[in-house]
């Protein structure tokens, strides 16, 4: 009896034995499929956004979709990028970004570029004078896949980036307006010019003007004007001065229509009504030879 209870075990265990023996054969078979059907991931520019624009620079992101066909987890292990202007190389870089993505599913890699405009005017002559550029991105994701190893996959995409530049003020003119022993009203003449293609709104215009290095005029406006794309703006700021306390030489270079020296300098606070463009600060100064308009 004890013999025929020993052996049924046995035989049971060989029972049992051989339906595991067969699922691990079934699995590492499924597996060898797998792996010897192992395909590259494909790669995609799903998206390029404007996330940063100033008269200073350009930020672009680059969406880039990949998507895995296989059954199997792989691993982007590096990507590589080279970003030209004009058909010129401007940008290149190398970059580590360990990224899982898992069998069958798809995931997302955000790739910045930022672009300085002082860049690349110094860098390209022939778009000082232009509204925008035409680009060209390359990139190369490397893969490390099973079987195969790393696999870089290229991916390429074309677009046009503005180009922006800063605004400038300069002193056209200074007309007296009245004159008198103790006092004379005066009306400084300027403008604003904007070279862009795009409209822009003065939001602040903080001056100082000196003549023959005396103080004239100092003095702040807060109210908004705008500033068409490519158009002069003139800015006149009315303004008296008194003899008593700027002195009489003063009186006397205006009676003789004398030329006078001026230094116009301070800040603008200019934005856009294009919401990606921030406000800036532009500080300015110019200097020169004028002589009064009656």
């Amino acid at each position: 009896m004890k013999v025929f209870y020993h052996f049924s075990k046995v035989i049971l265990r060989q029972v049992m034995v051989i339906p595991a023996i067969s699922l691990i054969i079934f699995i590492q078979c499924s597996t060898l499929k797998d792996l010897a059907n192992i395909q590259k991931p494909s790669v995609s520019v799903e998206n390029i956004r404007v996330a940063g624009l100033s008269f200073d620079g350009l930020e672009l992101l680059f969406d880039i979709g990949i998507e895995n066909p296989n059954s199997l987890a792989v691993t982007m292990a590096s990507f590589n990028y080279e970003f030209y202007l004009n058909n010129q190389l401007f940008l290149k870089g190398v970059q580590d970004s360990t990224q899982s993505i898992l069998a069958r599913s798809k995931s997302q890699l955000e790739i910045p570029i930022a672009l300085d405009f002082q860049k690349i005017y110094a860098t390209y002559q022939s778009l000082k004078d232009q509204d925008s550029s035409v680009y060209k991105m390359q990139l190369g994701l490397t893969f490390d896949l099973p079987v195969i190893g790393k696999t870089t996959i290229p991916l390429s995409k074309e677009g046009g980036i503005p180009l922006l530049k800063l605004p400038k003020i300069s002193v056209t003119g200074l007309k007296l307006k009245n004159l008198s022993l103790t006092s004379a009203s005066l009306e400084l003449e300027t403008k604003l010019e904007n070279p862009n293609s795009l409209n822009l709104i003065l939001n602040q215009f903080q001056y100082n003007l000196k003549i023959n290095e005396r103080n004239w005029l100092s003095g702040v406006k807060n109210q908004a004007q705008a500033i068409h794309s490519k158009t002069t703006q003139p800015l006149l700021i009315p303004f008296s001065i008194n003899f008593l306390e700027i002195g009489q030489s003063v009186y006397q270079a205006i009676v003789n229509n004398e030329t006078l020296n001026y230094n116009f300098s301070g800040k603008i606070n200019v934005g856009s009504s294009d919401l990606l463009l921030t406000k800036k600060d532009i500080p300015f100064l110019t200097y020169g030879s004028i002589t009064l308009k009656r």
